[in-house]
C-alpha cells in the first residue's frame, strides 16, 4: 500500500500528533509493505520526529505558517527574489511531482476541505490533478467539524470523509454555528461518504503509562498535588502562563508543571523560568515529551481544549480547567468536556489570577466526578481509520 498525506499547521501540536497516531496505526495493522509520503506545508517541528513514520517533504514556506492568510497573501512580499505567487507554483509543482512519482493508493488531506479553506488555492489544483491522472482514492481526515460554503464544491472529489470525533460533537457544534442548517444539509447530502471514526489517540502509550508516583518522585512532590498547565503549540494567550505562575505562588501545597509551547520566544521562556525559580514550586518547559504520563499523574489539568489534550483527558477521566481559544473548535470541545463533567470552563477574556486560583483550590478540594456518558465514548479512531482505508482499497 502506498499512502500520501498532506497537512499544514500553525505550529500547534494537534494536527501533527493526530497524523502520527493514524500513520502509526496503519503501519501496525496493515501487514502489506507500506510506503508513506508525508507532505508538510508548515514549519518543521523537530520534537515530533515525523521522519519515523515515512518520507517527509517540507514545502517552502516563506512567511511561516501564515502562508495562506489572505491578509498576507500579497505579491509584494518576497523571499530570495521570489514572490508568494512564485512560491505557490513551486509548492504545487513539488506536490504534483511527488504524487506522480509515488502514485499513491490513498491520498489524505488533513483538516481540508472542512476547515482552512484558504488552502484551496494550493489543494484544489492538486485534487483535480490526482483525480484526473492517478488511480488514487481521496480521503479527508477531519479532527473536528467545521463549515465553509466552498466545502460543498470540493466534497464530490472525495471517496471518504472521516470525522475523528463522535456524533455528540456535531450536536454541540451545531449550537455554535451560524450556518447550522446549511451544515446539516451538507452532511445529509454526502452521508454515504461520511464516517465517524471516534477519537484518535495512541492507545499503546495510554495503556502503558508510568506509575503516578514515579512522575511525582521525579520532582520530589510526594505530598503535593500536581497541576499540569499546557498551552499546546500556541504562542497567543499568555495570561494562561502568567496567571498560573501567580497562582502557584499562593498555592504552596501544589506543584505546577507549565508547558509554554514549542514556539514560545526564548526571551519570554527565560522570563517565565526566572519567575518559576524564584517561586520554587514550579517547573517551566517549552515541551513535555510523553505528555500523557504527566497528564495521568496530574490532580488537575489547565489547558486550552486542544484535540489531543481533550481526548486524553476523556480517556484518563481527568478533571481540568479549560480556557479555550476564541474559536469554535476549542469552544465546542470545552463544552463537550463540561457535558461529561470533566472541566470548569473559564473564558479567556475574563481570566484573572484570582478566578484561576479560586477555581484551582475549589477543584482540588472538591474534585469533579465524571459523567457516566464517558463510558460510551469511542476512542478507536486510529484503528477505525485504518480499517476504513483498507476497505476503501478493496472495494
Amino acid at each position: 500500500m502506498k499512502v500520501a498525506i498532506y497537512f499544514t499547521h500553525h505550529e500547534t501540536l494537534g494536527h501533527t500528533t493526530r497524523i502520527i497516531n493514524i500513520l502509526n496505526s496503519i503501519k501496525k495493522q496493515i501487514k502489506d509493505d507500506i510506503e508513506i509520503l508525508i507532505i508538510n506545508g508548515g514549519k518543521k517541528q523537530e520534537f515530533l520526529e515525523l521522519e519515523k513514520y515515512g518520507r517527509v517533504i517540507y514545502l517552502p514556506c516563506p512567511i511561516g505558517n501564515e502562508f495562506f492568510d489572505k491578509r498576507k497573501f500579497s505579491d509584494k512580499i518576497r523571499e530570495k527574489n521570489k514572490s508568494l505567487i512564485d512560491i505557490l507554483r513551486i509548492r504545487i509543482d513539488l506536490i504534483k511531482n511527488s504524487l506522480n512519482e509515488l502514485k499513491p493508493d490513498i491520498f489524505i488531506t488533513e483538516r481540508f476541505p472542512f476547515s482552512s479553506i484558504g488552502w484551496s488555492v494550493e489543494l484544489f489544483p492538486i485534487i483535480k490533478f490526482v483525480k484526473k491522472n492517478l488511480n488514487t482514492k481521496l480521503v479527508a481526515s477531519i479532527g473536528y467539524p467545521s463549515y465553509s460554503k466552498k466545502t460543498k464544491e470540493l466534497l464530490p472529489y472525495y471517496d471518504a470523509i472521516l470525522f475523528h470525533c463522535t456524533e455528540m460533537d456535531f450536536e454541540i457544534f451545531n449550537t455554535l454555528l451560524k450556518e447550522s442548517y446549511e451544515f446539516q444539509n451538507l452532511i445529509k447530502d454526502f452521508s454515504k461518504k461520511i464516517f465517524f471514526t471516534g477519537y484518535v489517540i495512541n492507545k499503546s502509550k495510554l495503556n502503558q503509562l508510568k506509575p503516578k508516583n514515579e512522575i511525582k518522585e521525579k520532582f520530589n512532590i510526594y505530598d503535593k498535588k500536581l497541576i499540569v498547565v499546557s498551552r499546546g503549540g500556541r504562542v497567543e494567550y499568555p495570561r494562561i502562563i502568567t496567571c498560573s505562575l501567580k497562582s502557584a505562588k499562593k498555592i504552596n501545597d501544589a506543584y505546577f508543571i507549565i508547558s509554554t509551547g514549542p514556539p514560545t520566544d526564548n526571551k519570554y521562556q527565560e522570563m517565565y523560568e526566572k519567575i518559576a525559580n524564584k517561586i520554587g514550586n514550579i517547573k517551566v518547559v517549552k515541551y513535555l515529551p510523553n505528555f500523557e504520563n504527566y497528564l495521568n499523574a496530574a490532580d488537575l489539568s489547565i489547558n486550552m481544549s486542544g484535540y489531543n489534550t481533550c481526548t486524553e483527558l476523556m480517556y484518563l477521566r481527568k478533571q481540568s480547567i479549560s480556557i479555550p481559544a476564541n474559536d469554535r473548535e476549542q469552544m465546542y470541545r470545552a463544552i463537550m468536556l463540561q457535558k461529561l463533567n470533566l472541566t470548569k470552563v473559564i473564558d479567556y477574556v475574563s481570566l484573572s489570577y484570582d478566578n484561576l486560583k479560586n477555581n484551582i483550590l475549589n477543584l482540588l478540594e472538591n474534585p469533579l466526578i465524571p459523567s457516566e456518558k464517558i463510558n460510551k465514548i469511542n476512542f478507536d479512531g486510529a484503528e477505525n481509520t485504518t480499517k476504513i482505508i483498507n476497505e476503501l482499497l478493496h472495494e
